[in-house]
């Protein structure tokens, strides 16, 4: 398993950095707000929305991670 992590501020194309190698890999692009919208939509942006998000995503790292599989994570 290979795990590629993108960081830096908010808002300077970790996203757009991410899809490039995405499409020469066998690797899926996963990306902060998929999580955290999925927890605003319910429940606005707040600190227990980014608190299930960051839950969740860890424990999908972990799932990929033992999977086997490539992740790109930003």
């Amino acid at each position: 398993m290979e795990l590629i992590l993108v960081t830096g501020p908010q808002a300077v194309g970790q996203m757009t950095v991410g899809r490039e190698p995405e499409k020469h890999m066998d690797a899926q692009l996963l990306y902060n707000h998929q999580t955290i919208d999925l927890f605003a939509r319910f429940l606005g942006y707040t600190k227990e929305a980014f608190r299930l998000s960051d839950e969740t995503r860890k424990n999908l790292f972990r799932a990929v991670l033992s999977s086997g599989r490539q992740c790109l994570l930003c």
